[in-house]
């Protein structure tokens, strides 16, 4: 028996390996955002932008109950567009004017900026969060982020025709 070599414990070996596939993983993402200083300006002002929209979003969706909501039986419609314009314009102006801005992009700074908002959002208020309700919450702002980036990008697809 050798006393100068001592033996890892198994678990100390999977956490080794966990460990490591993460760090993997992690420079992986970050090779995969192709991240160039115009890209990063790109990222941190769409997350200001966003920041504000969202938490705006999350104010008012939380003060709903003490509002009146006859409004909107008379302009329904009229408030549900501008409600998608309010929250999905920054989506229309970047894939306008960059042709590189992709649609996995536009998930990847949605959801971590709607993520760390209501992070926030729930800290600050002692919320008990529920993560069905935090999805349904989302969902709205995802699909008109996907719809005003559809839009942005139409531009680039009739200058390659």
């Amino acid at each position: 028996m050798d006393l100068g070599k001592s033996r890892v414990h198994p678990m100390q070996e999977r956490l080794e390996y966990f460990l490591e596939t993460v760090r993997d993983a992690i420079s992986q993402a970050i090779e995969d955002l192709n991240l160039t200083t115009k890209r990063i300006f790109e990222f941190l002002l769409m997350f200001c932008v966003l920041s504000i929209i969202y938490s705006t979003y999350l104010v008012d969706f939380m003060e709903l109950g003490n509002r009146d909501l006859s409004f909107l039986d008379k302009a329904l419609f009229t408030s549900l567009l501008k409600f998608f314009f309010h929250i999905g314009w920054p989506f229309l102006v970047l894939p306008f004017f960059d042709k590189e801005w992709q649609l996995r992009d536009t998930k990847r700074i949605a959801l971590a900026t709607f993520l760390i908002c209501t992070a926030l959002w729930i800290h600050k208020y002692n919320l008990n969060a529920c993560v069905g309700g935090a999805a349904m919450l989302f969902a709205p702002l995802f699909f008109s982020a996907l719809l005003f980036h559809g839009l942005g990008t139409l531009r680039h697809r009739k200058q390659t025709s």
